[in-house]
């Protein structure tokens, strides 16, 4: 979800991902990424949509391994995207989420979550979820 670069994404096909699914509301960046797909000749596993995560969470009932939220940190948007992404999250799956701070394990508790790595790259946070137990 709001696949940005495309670099998290393009990262998981490189790395082995079967199928990546990247979302884009910008069209001029999801343009910018099926170029670098093209470029890349990664159609087969990669595919970019110019869709809002969140219309497209509500369409569709595909489920994933694991789903990477990284919205505009301005914008506020982790909790809604956690909830719009739960959906499509295999049982077993994991959820990756990048934030401008730390989110706290009360407030992942909250979203049906429980971290199971953390750290700080430069100004950036992330987290490796899964579902809470329970």
């Amino acid at each position: 979800m709001f696949a940005g670069s495309g670099a998290l994404g393009l990262e998981a096909a490189s790395n082995g991902a079967g199928r990546v699914v990247l979302l884009e509301k910008d069209r001029q960046s999801a343009a910018s990424i099926l170029a670098v797909i093209a470029k890349l000749q990664a159609q087969d596993t990669v595919q970019c949509l110019a869709v809002d995560a969140f219309v497209w969470a509500q369409q569709v009932n595909e489920t994933f391994d694991v789903v990477f939220i990284d919205p505009p940190f301005a914008l506020s948007l982790h909790q809604k995207a956690v909830q719009a992404a739960l959906p499509h999250l295999k049982k077993d799956g994991f959820l990756y989420l990048e934030n401008e701070s730390e989110i706290p394990d009360d407030m992942l508790s909250k979203w049906g979550l429980q971290a199971v790595r953390r750290g700080r790259a430069g100004a950036v946070y992330y987290l490796l979820c899964v579902r809470s137990i329970g």
